[in-house]
């Protein structure tokens, strides 16, 4: 199994993430990548995560203040 905690502020790294865990795998998003990226592979990532039931989460690595905004 691969499990993976992302805090890179770069999506191409999510996405590799995304496609390096293992079944039963969770990958922790702790960071707000740039949101002009478009092209990923949405079909073969969700195919991946729903048979080999994998998980993933984004938490927030910030004081109260920044959280609430």
């Amino acid at each position: 199994n691969f499990s993976a905690y992302e805090a890179t502020d770069y999506s191409p790294v999510v996405f590799e993430a995304m496609e390096c865990l293992g079944k039963n795998g969770v990958l922790v998003l702790a960071s707000v990548t740039e949101g002009d990226r478009e092209h990923f592979a949405g079909g073969k990532i969700n195919l991946d995560f729903v048979r080999g039931n994998k998980l993933v989460v984004g938490t927030v690595n910030a004081n109260r203040e920044y959280f609430e905004a």
